[in-house]
């Protein structure tokens, strides 16, 4: 944003709506667009682009170099903006992480991207002696796996752990570390 503020002034608001609208266009409809994985989704983001701009040429009638441009931004911004399409919620793992590991960037700061790449398979438990019962589990995970029930006192249960999708929101969340993905 900056380099275009100070080389291409002229084209700042347009890149700015653009790029904002694209953002909230590619998170917001993210699972409905075809594809299992990340760049199958980018692929598939810059297929319909380009149909529009091919849809656009073949008009043929007072074409702009204004539109064909902004055709051309909005290509090389869903490659920026969807570059990590899949990093972006615990749900949907990222593609980049594996490949990370692979050619040997396995952490960068406090992210270790090895460690969270090869978290697949592996059973949730929870250690009830050090669970508070706080609830915190309860609110984070997205898939509904644990359940608080209140009797004599509150406590938390694992209700459905098939459900689990190992995204480690809950283990991250817990204040006492009661649980655990055993690999």
């Amino acid at each position: 944003l900056v380099v275009m503020a100070i080389f291409f002034r002229a084209w700042l608001v347009e890149f700015v709506v653009l790029s904002w609208g694209l953002f909230f266009l590619m998170y917001g409809f993210y699972p409905l667009i075809p594809g299992r994985v990340g760049w199958h989704k980018l692929l598939f983001l810059e297929g319909l682009i380009a149909a529009g701009l091919l849809g656009y040429v073949s008009l043929g009638v007072g074409q702009s170099w204004y539109i064909l441009d902004m055709f051309f931004m909005a290509m090389g911004l869903v490659i920026i903006i969807g570059t990590d399409f899949s990093g972006v919620t615990p749900l949907y793992r990222s593609d980049l992480d594996p490949l990370l590991d692979r050619i040997g960037i396995g952490q960068i700061g406090p992210i270790n991207f090895g460690e969270r790449a090869r978290i697949k398979r592996g059973k949730l438990s929870l250690d009830e002696a050090n669970c508070t019962a706080c609830g915190i589990c309860y609110d984070v995970c997205p898939r509904g796996v644990y359940d608080i029930e209140r009797g004599w006192h509150k406590r938390v249960v694992m209700k459905y752990p098939g459900r689990c999708e190992r995204c480690e929101a809950c283990i991250l969340q817990c204040p006492r570390g009661a649980i655990s993905i055993a690999t």
